[in-house]
């Protein structure tokens, strides 16, 4: 389920400007009012007009780990939400490790690890947070661990 954050525009007073957090499939998403904001020219661009007509480029550069994109309005950062703690990078990243497993583990390590960003995001209690992703984390281990177990029964193993 996506999750919104509510971003403050100055001359956009009285509108609720949202930034809509990607999905596995879909990146960032800018809403004015709930609507859609108007596209701009690049990607991950949009266009935001203030209560006196002026014309604002909004820029979402989405993250790996952390679904809170970076945003810039006419190139000034814009805060979203506090970033990652250390810990929670940690946390998050822990999967990643399985990259020392070969490409299998890359791959499964790296879709945990974005899984748990998501996760570590989600509105739910702080303490599911963290289990729901140290359960993410443990199954990742144990697909990697089947996986090369399978495959190497398969292939090199007799």
């Amino acid at each position: 389920m996506p999750t919104s954050y509510p971003v403050y525009v100055r001359g956009m007073e009285g509108q609720q400007v949202d930034v809509l957090l990607p999905g596995f499939a879909s990146g960032p998403k800018l809403l004015v009012n709930g609507v859609p904001a108007s596209p701009g020219m690049a990607k991950n661009q949009y266009l935001l007009v203030t209560n006196d007509g002026q014309q604002l480029v909004a820029q979402l550069k989405p993250g790996f780990v952390d679904p809170i994109p970076k945003m810039t309005i006419n190139g000034y950062p814009i805060l979203i939400a506090e970033p990652f703690q250390w810990y929670e990078w940690i946390w998050a990243c822990a999967p990643f490790g399985l990259i020392c497993m070969g490409a299998l583990g890359g791959a499964i390590g790296g879709f945990a690890t974005v899984a748990n960003g998501m996760l570590l995001r989600a509105d739910l209690p702080v303490p599911t947070r963290y289990l729901l992703s140290g359960l993410v984390s443990a199954a990742a281990v144990a697909i990697d661990l089947g996986a090369t177990f399978f495959l190497w029964s398969k292939v090199g193993g007799h």
